[in-house]
């Protein structure tokens, strides 16, 4: 059969709910993905066996003798392009795939990096951070005796200048608890600081997150680990575009031949 065939016969009796608008799609991608004679699918699992040109069958069954299939006769239009189609697709899903490993593998030793700095370091580390995003006058605190308070500066608002201060923990796993936000906002207020970002190179606790923001009191900004590093790829802070590699498509259409006059 070709996968047309078992396309519509699994449509017409209901056997399998496609959550896509491409059903015939999916069903090429399973016949190649468990083709026995596949060499480029990774699966273990093989059922079907390609007995011609886009046709397919079951391992462990005989094609029909009073019905063979004419070559010419394919239900399939122009099955070699669709096969190469399917291919590519399945090919870009894959680079897709690796791509995102790479990134997470990638997030994963920043952080770490990150993680390995000693503490005063952190905090000029974030200083920096800052001054990439257009705070002012950053400045980090003596190493002892901060009150609290890492590093203060400003941040032009509209017609108006917001002073704030930052503070930040270098931590492995511990998590950042309302109490140490509470400190915190304790030393904005004595200091006459309108607004506070926390670094932090672990996370929050929930009930953290939730004492960023009491109605009233100071606001502060959260920034954990996963954040921080989202901020240095928007910036290209401390990392490097050190590769292009680029992905073509096929879009050639009739309509390029066209007089552009």
């Amino acid at each position: 059969m070709s996968a047309k065939e078992i396309c519509d016969a699994i449509l017409k009796r209901n056997l399998y709910s496609f959550n896509t608008d491409d059903p015939l799609k999916m069903v090429r991608w399973v016949l190649w993905n468990h083709d026995k004679d596949s060499q480029r699918s990774s699966s273990a699992h093989k059922v079907f066996e390609k007995v011609s040109r886009g046709q397919y069958k079951l391992l462990g069954t005989v094609q029909d003798e009073e019905d063979p299939v004419d070559e010419a006769e394919n239900t399939d239009e122009n099955p070699d392009s669709e096969e190469i189609q399917t291919s590519l697709d399945l090919e870009f899903a894959s680079l897709e795939d690796v791509y995102s490993e790479y990134i997470k593998a990638f997030r994963f030793k920043v952080l770490n990096n990150l993680k390995r700095l000693n503490p005063y370091d952190f905090e000029i580390f974030s200083k920096v951070l800052l001054e990439k995003y257009g705070f002012k006058d950053v400045v980090v605190t003596s190493k002892s005796g901060d009150g609290g308070i890492d590093g203060y500066g400003e941040l032009e608002m509209g017609m108006g200048t917001m002073k704030f201060g930052f503070q930040c923990k270098r931590y492995d796993t511990s998590l950042i608890t309302p109490l140490q936000l509470r400190e915190f906002r304790g030393s904005l207020d004595e200091n006459g600081l309108s607004q506070g970002i926390f670094f932090t190179t672990s996370r929050f606790s929930k009930t953290a997150k939730d004492a960023a923001t009491i109605p009233g009191a100071r606001p502060i900004m959260l920034f954990d680990g996963e954040e921080i590093v989202n901020l240095m790829l928007q910036k290209n802070f401390g990392v490097n575009i050190s590769r292009n590699l680029p992905i073509y498509d096929y879009t050639f259409s009739s309509n390029l031949l066209l007089p552009t006059d």
